[in-house]
């Protein structure tokens, strides 16, 4: 499987501390596998998106990304926010 990251994606992640960033990857890795995790629909500004639960961090997910999701044909397209709650 392969994820294909936005650069964004790449600086939030390296923002935080080495732990919480092996810890998101690994929720995301089986998010992407199983379609298991702490997923909810938003409302309101992320109408549409998802969030993926991961401790204290909070991963945005767009309406589109789905275990297997498949935007150019070569992995999984996840473009995302990371927050601090």
């Amino acid at each position: 499987m392969k994820f294909v990251w936005p650069e964004a994606a790449k600086a939030a992640l390296r923002a935080i501390d080495r732990e919480s960033a092996v810890r998101i990857l690994l929720a995301l890795t089986s998010f992407a596998e199983t379609g298991n995790g702490d997923i909810k629909a938003l409302e309101g500004k992320w109408q549409g998106a998802s969030r993926l639960r991961v401790g204290d961090y909070r991963v945005i997910l767009p309406s589109r990304a789905r275990p297997n999701y498949d935007a150019s044909g070569s992995g999984i397209a996840l473009t995302f926010t990371i927050a601090f709650n």
